[in-house]
């Protein structure tokens, strides 16, 4: 008798991922490695293992063999070369990846390096229990294919040779059919097999309580669903729909609301900056009924229980970095979230702007085919409407008719506050609430240093990426409980966008017009009868190369920061009333100015990535992430030096490709800046929150956050 698992026999286990993958799929050469997969398990040394724990070393791995396997099988059943090459990359990486782990060359899609036949041995096929396949071939009679016993793995692989991939379309189409495989045989191998709890119809409290701003907020969301009940919905076919309000409209609470009415069984909400996710957990967690059982929040902090890891909740809050990597990976564990993005799915995209512009093409052609192959529904939450997301689909357009003429914020550039020193000496109200918004964490904290000694009585929050997590939501709790109490925050743009605080004035450092707009979001957010909110835009430079240069050209490019400038020049105030002009007026020039090179460059460099290096190179202990060269698009894999803890070692180059929003990576840390051999400078990144990390208590400080500890004349 042969066992896939100790529980579990092998002829069981295969017909169960069989049966369970025919659900989900109907490829033909899915289903027909799914049961393959696992057939080299009847080798003696792997039931040694299972049974009995003997470890025989790497004789014992299944995968690879199963793939030869399962190739010689497809080949003796009348699949296609294509098709053949097709079943072993789903069999042979269905434990780690789609690739070969180890190979000089880890291709997708590729001949099977000489390496990689290598790790068979003839130990390995002879330990294959022959005596015992009864039940395995009788399986494979059941369902139509022939079966036989592989003898050796010195066949003829030239189905290789020809097979290419030429499209996204076709890079979505293995990673779905490998998470279908992937995620079926993990569920009947170990998963919880409950079901999972079906989604509300509609949202606890759904009327805000009546003020001028609520009543206009009521009669926004009533007309907006009233519009969307009109558009028709073809079944089994993806739509696109862009909702588009003001800030403090209640976009967040009316998306979920459209996305409940649609009756599918899964909702994906999606925001920029981990920071917000835990407020707007809070509010989901009031709205929907039965919250502790429907909603599930992942991010890279996460507890990675079996849910976070597939998404086995109807609905789950998590960052774009997740969903960008579930689209993106070769990896086993985002890919087992892949086959989630179907007809049964709603997305929904809150603060879109946050992308950055270079990875809107690749970004909206993977969501693009998901749509149109899949039958995705896709919900674009925006208070800034950019024009070039999914240009490919036709949206649905939900936009509220009737301006809202409250004047609650006004926008108004200071061309004279220039440096952080003028900026210290503005007036400051001890009975008013401030926050002041940097583009860089050196301006935010150098300002915070200057502020606290100034003022050292005042409220003043810190909050940036290098704060941790819990600190931030410490803060932020502060903040919802105290709204009436005077505070200043000091911060970069992880405010700017989704977190619920009323400000007085802001200032913020001189940033493309959507950013503005969604800042003045926080300006008088509530519409307090007889209070304007004011956001002064300071245009601060910076020293870079012995030069003063502005901030904001520094992070978001000269252009857009030119075109702002112009904006803002040719009125002394900007209205809340104008906001709308003044973004079509900022897109229009903008479009006009870019060049699609950058974008293309990211599209054609994520078909090379995922045909040859792995998309993010991680170093084992997960300490160290990747250092950034100076050259574009280089990484670095790093390594903890032995008896040196201020010492990183370069172990080799490759090519990464990493999301980026308007601020940096939102799953590393800065550590500090490294001199490489070809003097240029580098930063290292450490990839956990500091908590289990052995240099947290030498840079990380509670007040501002992970500091630098690395010294810039450290030679690599």
């Amino acid at each position: 008798m042969l066992f896939s698992h100790k529980d579990r026999e092998l002829h069981i286990h295969l017909e169960e991922v069989f049966l369970e993958v025919c659900e989900k799929t109907n490829d033909i050469c899915t289903r027909f490695a799914s049961l393959c997969h696992d057939l080299a398990k009847a080798m003696q040394f792997f039931q040694d293992h299972v049974l009995n724990g003997i470890d025989s070393g790497s004789n014992r791995y299944h995968s690879l063999l199963s793939a030869y396997w399962a190739f010689k099988l497809a080949k003796k059943n009348g699949f296609s070369k294509e098709e053949q090459c097709f079943i072993f990359n789903l069999v042979a990486g269905h434990h780690t990846s789609l690739g070969w782990q180890g190979d000089k060359h880890s291709g997708v899609l590729w001949e099977p390096p000489k390496e990689s036949r290598n790790k068979i041995t003839k130990d390995m096929v002879d330990s294959i229990r022959r005596d015992e396949l009864g039940e395995i071939e009788k399986l494979f009679n059941k369902y139509g294919y022939e079966f036989e016993v592989i003898k050796n793995i010195n066949m003829s692989i030239d189905a290789f040779e020809d097979f290419e991939i030429k499209d996204i379309s076709q890079i979505a189409k293995l990673q779905r059919e490998y998470s279908i495989l992937t995620y079926c045989d993990e569920k009947m191998a170990s998963f919880d097999r409950q079901k999972i709890p079906i989604l509300p119809k509609k949202l606890n409290s759904a009327i805000f309580a009546s003020t001028p701003l609520n009543d206009w907020r009521n009669e926004l969301q009533n007309e907006i669903l009233e519009k969307f009940r009109k558009i028709p919905k073809e079944k089994g076919k993806g739509q696109v729909y862009i909702l588009s309000a003001p800030t403090g409209s209640g976009k967040t609470r009316l998306s979920t609301e459209l996305a409940l009415e649609m009756g599918k069984k899964r909702i994906i909400y999606c925001l920029p900056y981990v920071a917000i996710l835990d407020e707007v957990k809070d509010s989901l967690s009031e709205w929907l009924p039965n919250s502790k059982q429907t909603l599930l929040t992942d991010h890279y902090l996460s507890e990675k229980l079996t849910e976070t890891r597939t998404w086995d909740c109807p609905f789950i809050l998590t960052t774009f970095v997740q969903l960008y990597q579930t689209m993106t990976s070769r990896y086993k564990a985002p890919l087992l979230r892949h086959n989630l993005l179907d007809e049964n799915t709603v997305i929904i995209l809150d603060e879109v702007q946050a992308f950055n512009w270079d990875y809107i093409p690749l970004i909206s052609e993977l969501l693009e085919n998901l749509v149109n192959e899949y039958h995705l529904t896709v919900i674009i939450s925006t208070a800034t409407k950019p024009p070039y997301f999914m240009g490919g689909v036709k949206p649905f357009l939900l936009e509220f008719d009737k301006p809202f003429n409250l004047n609650r914020s006004q926008i108004i550039y200071k061309p004279e506050i220039n440096n952080l020193d003028i900026l210290i000496n503005e007036p400051y109200d001890i009975n008013k609430k401030y926050i002041y918004i940097f583009n860089r964490v050196s301006s935010s904290r150098e300002f915070y240093h200057k502020f606290t000694n100034k003022y050292p009585d005042a409220r003043v929050i810190y909050l940036s990426r290098s704060v941790l997590s819990k600190d931030k939501q410490l803060a932020l709790q502060w903040i919802r409980e105290n709204q009436n109490e005077p505070f200043v925050i000091i911060s970069t743009q992880v405010i700017e966008a989704g977190v619920n605080i009323d400000a007085d004035i802001i200032y913020r450092s001189l940033a493309p017009i959507d950013n503005l707009v969604q800042v003045a979001g926080r300006a008088n957010r509530n519409g307090r009868e007889g209070i304007i909110g004011i956001v002064y835009v300071v245009p601060i430079a910076v020293e870079q190369k012995n030069n003063q240069v502005l901030e904001g050209k520094v992070i978001y490019g000269n252009e857009s920061i030119q075109q702002t400038i112009n904006i803002l020049s040719k009125k002394d105030i900007m209205y809340e009333t104008d906001y709308k002009d003044m973004l079509n007026i900022f897109y229009k020039a903008l479009t006009k100015y870019k060049s699609d090179k950058n974008a293309n460059k990211v599209l054609n460099d994520f078909k090379k990535l995922f045909l040859s290096k792995p998309l993010i190179e991680e170093y084992e202990d997960g300490n160290f992430y990747i250092a950034s060269c100076a050259e574009e698009g280089v990484h670095y894999k790093l390594q903890k030096s032995k008896g040196n803890e201020n010492e990183v070692k370069i172990l080799n180059k490759g090519y990464a490709l990493a999301l980026r929003s308007k601020e940096y990576l939102h799953n590393v840390r800065e550590l500090g800046v490294i001199k490489l051999k070809n003097n240029a400078y580098g930063k290292v990144y450490i990839l956990n929150d500091g908590e289990n990390c052995d240099y947290q208590y030498d840079i990380y400080k509670k007040q501002t956050g992970m500091g630098l500890r690395l010294e810039s004349d450290c030679i690599l």
